[in-house]
């Protein structure tokens, strides 16, 4: 596994934490700098570690906006803000989405693709294609 870059991903069996909201953090934590730590090995490992580190990058950015949002409505409400309207009209398409990434689909997909990043290799075929895919790109 040390050689294809599977580190972030098999990281992601971290979802298992729990709590929704430090299981998307902790995980997402986790990937990045699982995925970061492929940068000095071969361009296979590269590609396959940025891309934990974008996804992991991805949990975290849309769980700290979720909580950061929610904070400043709470904030906004205690300080005699009427901001109920607002939350009323645009919670359903701002909250929704990024509360089912954060509970539901986030972890989930950082689990599964943490049990593929420990069971299935990349081979030599996969690895030529994402090195010819992806050659003039650094």
């Amino acid at each position: 596994m040390s050689n294809d870059g599977r580190l972030g991903w098999a990281l992601g069996l971290v979802s298992v934490v729990g709590f929704p909201g430090a299981c998307a953090i902790v995980c997402g934590i986790a990937m990045i700098i699982g995925g970061l730590m492929q940068r000095r090995k071969n361009p296979v490992a590269r590609r396959t570690g940025r891309n934990a580190a974008l996804f992991g990058a991805s949990l975290v950015l849309s769980t700290a906006a979720f909580f950061a949002i929610m904070g400043i409505g709470i904030a906004l409400e205690n300080a005699g803000s009427d901001v109920e309207p607002f939350f009323n009209a645009f919670g359903p398409f701002v909250f929704a989405p990024l509360g089912i990434w954060m509970i539901i689909v986030g972890p989930l997909v950082a689990f599964i693709m943490g049990i593929v990043g420990l069971t299935v290799p990349v081979s030599r075929e996969k690895a030529a294609r994402i090195l010819a895919k992806h050659a003039g790109v650094r």
